[in-house]
Order: structure tokens, then sequence, then C-alpha cells
């Protein structure tokens, strides 16, 4: 009955969800921004950023507190505003545009290129405001042909022209004053510029070279890096999120089995207490799980050059998952009512975890509500627990929060379950 109406509308409406990016709401990308300048421009810059409608951005108070925010996927980059960074503002004409330094997650550099687009849109806008200073735009032209001078370059005599024909206006703006008003002072500056020097001719960017007013350099944020980048420590934490549902689920069944065939009724029969027959039950499906998890990674490391960046944190990722899924199993047994009745019930319903969790879809493709209310989801804690040890380089103290949950649902999980099920007829 639940494959056959209940999951179909679910799948189709989950993905629905996913394509049409949840109506009218607009994807944004969650960034943490640094300013090591600390100049007025970079303070500028960095408030355009933070205002943008692309992104959902935080500050960071030090380089090492934007890497943390990356690695703990509290951010999909980090945008770093170096020293120096307000000292080329000046040079948006020519010699050397101000750098940024853009720290991406390494699971999500699909959204490399949307990333700079975004900071370079918000470039050109804060390079445009600065027009609209007489004095500032006579600096920048000043800085832009001594930086040409003294880089040797030859300058285009149409660019030269340009430039002592925006200097001249410039000049006689800032004398008589603009209004302050962009559209009003750029009519300003062209009608100076047709009353001295006639209209400044047009260059391409073809025939100027090109031009981008920043810089952006880009690298990848890992605590460690063990061997070459591979894509396959990317896929791997995913697996394993399906072999131990296999795992614990197909245990789960195996209990309402024993209960239907008279197993349980018999072994209740020996000396054994009914929490005896649990806990043996319970260590059987977390062996298991253990084995499963460590046979999966064995494969990502012989058969795919897999090479884990934090084994302690791995350890403790692959216990915590253990002892979660091992409660989930004994839930699992308590709740379903034969064992037909477990495996659609429970396959069912952690298929639609799994696919909130991140384990089929990725999060950064979910819109941002739907990243929120993933967090109720033990596949997605698993995940980002695998993916801790795995290649995100992880510190045990990082571990402790998707551990703790982890635990902490295997705990009520077990308990809970254990107690409905031993008040149940045991044949």
């Amino acid at each position: 009955m639940f494959f056959t109406f209940v999951f179909p509308l679910a799948f189709a409406i989950f993905f629905g969800i996913i394509f049409s990016g949840s109506g009218k709401e607009a994807r944004t990308i969650a960034v943490v921004i640094f300013d090591e300048d600390k100049t007025e421009r970079s303070r500028a810059f960095a408030a355009s950023l933070l205002s943008a409608s692309e992104f959902r951005a935080s500050t960071a108070e030090s380089t090492e507190s934007a890497r943390a925010a990356v690695l703990h996927r509290k951010a999909v980059a980090a945008v770093t505003i170096p020293k120096g960074f307000g000292g080329k503002q000046g040079a948006v004409l020519g010699g050397t545009a101000p750098e940024l330094q853009l720290g991406i997650d390494p699971s999500r550099t699909a959204e490399t290129g949307m990333l700079m687009g975004v900071l370079q849109k918000y470039a050109f806008m804060g390079m445009a405001s600065t027009f609209n200073d007489p004095a500032a735009a006579r600096l920048q032209l000043k800085n832009a042909r001594t930086a040409s001078m003294l880089s040797g370059t030859k300058i285009d005599p149409r660019v030269d022209k340009l430039f002592a024909d925006l200097e001249v206006a410039f000049a006689g703006a800032e004398a008589s004053g603009l209004s302050g008003n962009a559209a009003e002072d750029a009519a300003a500056l062209e009608k100076t510029l047709d009353a001295k020097k006639g209209a400044a001719p047009k260059v391409s960017a073809a025939q100027s070279g090109g031009f981008s007013p920043i810089t952006i350099t880009t690298h990848e944020v890992q605590a460690k890096r063990i061997g070459p980048p591979n894509s396959f420590a990317f896929s791997f934490p995913q697996g394993v999120v399906w072999g131990v549902m296999g795992a614990a689920l197909g245990f789960g069944s195996s209990l309402l089995s024993e209960r239907q065939s008279g197993t349980l009724a018999r072994l209740r029969c020996s000396p054994l207490s009914v929490t005896h027959i649990l806990l043996g039950k319970a260590l059987a499906c977390f062996v298991t799980i253990i084995s499963v998890i460590s046979l999966l990674l064995l494969m990502a490391a012989i058969g795919f050059g897999v090479q884990f960046a934090e084994p302690l944190s791995l350890a403790m990722a692959v216990i915590s998952v253990g002892i979660c899924f091992v409660g989930i199993m004994m839930l699992v047994a308590a709740l379903s009512p034969s064992e037909r009745g477990a495996t659609g019930l429970a396959w069912g319903i952690m298929m639609l975890f799994a696919f909130l969790g991140g384990a089929a879809v990725p999060l950064f493709a979910m819109p941002n509500w739907m990243q929120q209310v993933s967090d109720v989801s033990p596949m997605k804690w698993t995940v980002v627990a695998i993916e801790g040890g795995v290649w995100r380089g992880t510190e045990p103290i990082g571990m402790l929060l998707p551990c703790a949950i982890l635990l902490a649902v295997g705990l009520i999980g077990f308990f809970g379950g254990a107690a409905a099920f031993a008040r149940k007829p045991a044949a």
C-alpha cells in the first residue's frame, strides 16, 4: 500500500520541489566573509556582499574561523579580502587589480562559477560608485597611468587620449560640484567632455586587452589532504548510508520473523531474559553494520584510491553510525505489525529520510528551507560524520556534534523500541 500510493506521491513531490526551486524561493549560497584589509573600501565591498540577494553571508573574525565554517558545512565558500585590497581599488583602469581569495568546499565546486560571477558583479558595482566621486575618479586615473608607465607597457594613443579627456572632465566636475545622482553626474561628465575636449573615443575590451575589476584566486578548503583529489571520497559516504540501512532494516525484519515463527517464544523459555535476547540481537546488528561500513571503506581505499584524512574521527563516526542504526532497527521492530509490514513501512520511511538527508540528492541542490529541515534526518548526520573522517579532515573535537546526534538517536530508538517490543506477546 505504501509503495503503491504513498511513496510515488512523496517521490514526485520531493523532486518537484527540488527542480522548481520551491516555487518562488530564490536559492542563495551560504558564504562567510573575512576582511583582512579593514580599510574603508574593503569594508564597503564586504557590506555589499553581506546585503547581496544571491548570498546568505556572515562575517568571520579570522582566516581560521572562515575556513572552519566551510569545513563544518556552515558555508559553501569563504571570501577573504586580503591586505592591500583598498590600496589597489584605485587601479580599476589599469595596473594591478585588487585580489580576492575564494576558499571552496571541495564537494561544491560546481558552484564556483556562480560565486565568481556574483563577486565580479559587486566589484563592478563598487567600481561604478567610485566614479560618483570626482576626486576618487581622478586618483584612479592617476594610478592607472602611473602603473602603466612603471610597467613599461606601451599605451594605446586612443586610451591615453581617453585618460586625458576623463581627467579634464573629472577636474571640471570636482571644481563645480556634482549632484550626487549617478545619472545626473554621468550627464554632467559627458557635457564637460564635449565642451572641453570633444567626445572621447570608444575603446572596446578587445582593443584594450580586456578588463576585470578584481582578480579572484580559488582553492579548496580542506583541513588535511592526503594524496590527490578523489571524487570517490565524496560519493562513498552516500554509499555507506544505503549499506547500513539495508543491514539495520534486515535485522529488524528478522526479529519480527522470529516472533511470528515462534523462535522468540522458545528463546524466552530459556534462562535468558527479554533484555538479554534483545541485546544479543542488537550486538549482532552492530557487528554487521560495522562490517558493512568497513568493507565499503576498504573497497574505497583499495579499489578507488581513497585515502582517509582523519582516521580517529572516522573511527568515531563508524561507531556512532553503528549505534544509531541499531536503535533504528529496534524501533522498526517495535512499530511494525509484521515482517512484511516492517519491510514496507521501514524502507519507505527510511528512503524518504535518505532523500531528505542528502544520501541521494546533494543538500546544496535543495531549497534553503529543505536544507534546514534535513537536520531531522539521521542520514544527514551519517553523511556529515563519515565525510569528516574520509576527506574533510575534521578533528575529533569537531566530530562531537554529529556523533552526539547519532548516539542520541540510537539510544532513544533502542530503549524505546526494546520497551515496546518486550510488551508484545512472544508469538
